[in-house]
């Protein structure tokens, strides 16, 4: 039996599952009960998995934590699994009250220890991030944020005016090869930020969002009258990782919005000064999560 934590004020409810590598299970809007995590079905069961599973054998239930890479590769003679170590890890869990979880995992393919607390306030959901090396060297590491969300009333992916471009990591059903898409318009009938590939079904997309030289670090998905934001600091936060399926993915339909430190799914092409640790460093960072609804 899994111990599923729940978190909630009058605005806000998620789950957390720490054994599970601190997945996300639920986001719930309980005065709605609008749901913005994704399942593949409604009774689709959570379960544990092996270190090294591929993720596409995994729950596929709402949000987990990807270090240190997405895309399985070798690093350092270490074969680093598909998604990373930690979504398929227990966590420990370090501290739990009414409105906030603290939970935190040594790794094993790196010397680094990472911890995450999320406290809720009111419609808010704040992620706070600590990253500690205890290596002797500079590392290196790639993380995101990856909560995967329907997308059937989706009606607008809002992102700032500064956002004209995507680069484009990987695609299925699409002719073009380009290395970047405009925003939010790609190609003829396609429209990104409404979630339409138009004739290029089944299909999907994972795609990068710069927000080195944007001021305002956010994103934002509309359903209805309901609004899910994702706001967070670019000096600190400065890519988003966005992925759409349409079928073209194990035949599933779902979204995910992904703060993460590097426009890349593997850790061997993830080079920049975002991610790599000093010896004996600790790193901070943090986003927010906030539900509106009128």
């Amino acid at each position: 039996m899994l111990d599923v934590c729940t978190l909630s004020t009058s605005r806000l409810r998620i789950e957390v599952v720490p054994e599970l590598g601190a997945k996300m299970v639920s986001f719930c809007n309980p005065a709605t009960g609008r749901e913005w995590m994704w399942r593949p079905s409604p009774t689709a069961p959570l379960f544990r998995n092996e270190p090294t599973d591929a993720f596409d054998i995994s729950p596929l239930i709402g949000a987990d934590e990807c270090l240190p890479t997405i895309a399985p590769c070798r690093w350092n003679g270490r074969e680093l699994p598909d998604h990373g170590e930690v979504w398929a890890r227990k966590w420990e869990l370090d501290e739990l009250t009414a409105t906030r979880i603290r939970t935190s995992i040594r790794m094993q393919f790196l010397p680094l220890i990472l911890e995450r607390t999320i406290s809720l306030a009111g419609n808010k959901a704040l992620f706070e991030y600590v990253l500690t090396s205890i290596s002797n060297q500079p590392e290196r590491f790639l993380w995101a944020f990856h909560p995967l969300m329907p997308i059937e009333d989706i009606e607008e992916i809002e992102l700032p005016a500064a956002i004209r471009s995507v680069q484009v990591a990987s695609t299925k059903g699409f002719p073009s090869n380009a290395s970047q898409w405009n925003w939010p318009e790609p190609m003829p009938g396609v429209r990104l930020d409404r979630i339409d590939f138009g004739s290029h079904i089944p299909g999907y997309a994972k795609l990068f969002l710069d927000f080195r030289q944007v001021p305002d670090g956010f994103a934002a998905v509309r359903r209805g009258r309901e609004r899910l934001s994702f706001r967070f600091d670019p000096l600190k936060i400065p890519f988003l990782g966005l992925w759409i399926t349409h079928g073209g993915w194990s035949g599933h339909t779902h979204l995910a919005i992904e703060p993460t430190n590097a426009p890349a799914d593997s850790l061997c092409s993830a080079a920049s000064r975002h991610t790599v640790i000093q010896p004996h460093q600790q790193l901070h960072w943090s986003f927010c999560m906030v539900l509106e609804w009128s």
